[in-house]
């Protein structure tokens, strides 16, 4: 009889186990915030007038400007 006892409780245990893994395993994981971008110097092209950031515009003898063609008419 107390085998019997014992098997039941060592079972009532193990499915008390396993149902709280599977109850977590269901949560839902939100991953962590994006991290903010850095801002990025904006400038005028000096052709055109369109903005562009600082590091993607070319620079020429009269300013910034957005692409290589715009610096090639700008100083002709």
């Amino acid at each position: 009889m107390k085998a019997l006892l014992l098997l039941v409780v060592l079972a009532f245990g193990i499915w008390l186990w396993r149902s709280g893994r599977k109850a977590r395993a269901a949560e839902p994981i939100t991953p962590p915030p994006p991290k903010p971008l850095a801002a990025v110097e904006m400038v005028a092209c000096a052709h055109c007038g369109v903005h562009c950031a600082l590091p993607d515009s070319i620079e020429g003898r009269h300013g910034r400007y957005c692409s290589s063609e715009h610096r090639r008419l700008a100083e002709r």
